[in-house]
């Protein structure tokens, strides 16, 4: 039978301390001599034991009222033994001088408390039954530092923002937007990619907003992904292409374990980068960000943006379309009109894996009545990974719908139907990041011509959810 590992936790004095006055990411840190006061026994029959040798970098210390704590974050190994050690210490964040006042420095000669914190953020304290306790003013400690540990743990902290000129109110839903790198309301096309919902607005100022994110926020991504064997940390703004509102998706090639350029199937959203913190410098980041929702969430919007910072999938000389985006295919049904077809009155189904959520595309003009439509494909696709496609074009001619299939590349596939796809980047030689080998990738489709070939007799089937004539599927197999 196996146990969890018991949490250390000891009771020490401060004998005296530095205040060196170095300053580690906006944070005072100081060095300190602490001596031993009660060591902690466990395991079945009390045979193991944690002192000072027991100490790693990472662990807290608490002491006196109003749970002041620091980080320790060096421990001279010249120094340590069971009973005594010499450690750097740091006020994370500045919290102790910020909350108390002064300069966050610890008071020589008190009782305190070593431990550990949790994944979660939460103080670990384990072992201070009432007879153990040193100082009775240990005693009310755990609780006054368990309030201090919940303020700031990254599962129930909010996000406090600076943003000159928001208009954002209470209850608004929120998307952080790469390309400006400014959180704005969540509407129709970006809904999909909320991570979180406005709580407090103009504390302090009328440009300051908080809200609570759908995941879980770090405001040290490395702090609480890191190891101190190799030592390494995680670093998401090491991963290439990644800018402030970024999404970032575990790679599913194997290759490396996370990438900013969204997978062709199984695209798992693990982050959202929120970029550095304007004291500490600190990456900051959201685990999960859009609540577990897999692919960045499935929505019903109508496309009205074409600033090139929106989702616009399908395009058409006339603007929008509204698109549903599920399943793993594109389906288009498209109404007749004067001339040829209204792609601009089509409706579009597609899924996620298709399109791109950040590039502009181009339109076709063909008047009123189209003969065409282009999709931006998403940039996992280039000419190194040229996309699978397959698909079938069927019309209605008034008493029967009939089909036809898709041969990508061939110019005759029905008497007029084109399927091409090209690079829009001109450069293929660059081998890295969402621009690599050419992507994004434009995929048209044109030639639907009622004036004369195989869609001639095209006609509307009737009206409402029947005012189509024409039917394009098209299906993506990696």
């Amino acid at each position: 039978m196996s146990y969890p590992p018991v949490p250390l936790c000891l009771q020490v004095s401060i004998d005296y301390h530095s205040d060196n006055g170095i300053l580690t990411n906006g944070n005072r840190q100081i060095t300190c001599h602490i001596t031993l006061l009660q060591a902690q026994s466990y395991g079945l029959y009390n045979e193991k034991i944690y002192d000072l040798t027991s100490l790693q970098i990472g662990m807290w210390i608490s002491g006196y009222k109003s749970g002041f704590a620091w980080e320790i974050t060096e421990i001279d190994q010249n120094t340590i033994s069971q009973f005594s050690a010499d450690i750097t210490i740091e006020d994370i964040d500045n919290y102790n001088a910020i909350s108390g006042g002064g300069n966050g420095n610890p008071y020589d000669s008190g009782t305190y408390i070593i431990f550990q914190v949790n994944s979660s953020g939460l103080p670990c304290l384990q072992g201070l039954y009432p007879n153990l306790y040193t100082d009775p003013v240990l005693q009310q400690l755990p609780t006054d530092i368990m309030g201090r540990f919940v303020n700031t743990s990254p599962n129930t902290q909010y996000i406090d923002e600076y943003q000159p000129g928001h208009t954002l109110q209470v209850g608004d839903p929120i998307w952080l937007n790469s390309v400006t790198g400014l959180y704005t309301k969540s509407t129709n096309a970006n809904a999909q990619y909320t991570i979180g919902i406005v709580s407090n607005i103009g504390v302090p100022d009328l440009n300051s907003f908080t809200f609570k994110v759908f995941g879980t926020y770090y405001e040290d991504v490395s702090k609480f992904f890191s190891e101190t064997v190799s030592p390494m940390s995680l670093s998401l703004a090491a991963i290439p292409g990644v800018v402030k509102g970024s999404i970032i998706y575990i790679d599913t090639s194997g290759l490396t374990q996370y990438t900013s350029v969204k997978p062709a199937s199984n695209a798992i959203p693990a982050w959202i980068y929120l970029g550095t913190d304007a004291v500490t410098s600190k990456e900051m980041g959201i685990l999960s960000p859009f609540g577990g929702s897999g692919s960045g969430g499935s929505t019903s919007v109508t496309n009205t943006d074409t600033s090139g910072t929106g989702f616009i999938k399908v395009t058409t000389s006339n603007g929008s379309v509204t698109v549903n985006s599920i399943g793993s295919k594109v389906v288009l049904k498209v109404p007749v009109a004067v001339m040829n077809f209204n792609f601009n009155a089509a409706s579009v189904i597609m899924s996620t894996n298709f399109f791109s959520e950040t590039v502009t595309p181009a339109y076709i003009s063909n008047g009123t009545d189209s003969t065409g439509f282009q999709i931006i494909l998403n940039s996992a696709y280039n000419m190194s990974n040229l996309p699978q496609l397959i698909g079938t074009v069927g019309y209605w001619n008034g008493t029967q719908f009939t089909y036809m299939q898709l041969r990508f590349g061939n110019t005759n596939t029905t008497s007029s139907v084109r399927a091409i796809i090209r690079p829009t980047v001109a450069n293929l030689s660059n081998t890295t990041g969402p621009t690599a080998y050419g992507a994004p990738l434009t995929l048209t489709l044109d030639g639907f011509s009622v004036t004369g070939g195989a869609f001639s007799a095209a006609a509307n089937i009737g009206s409402t959810n029947l005012a189509y004539s024409l039917q394009i599927s098209l299906d993506i197999l990696n």
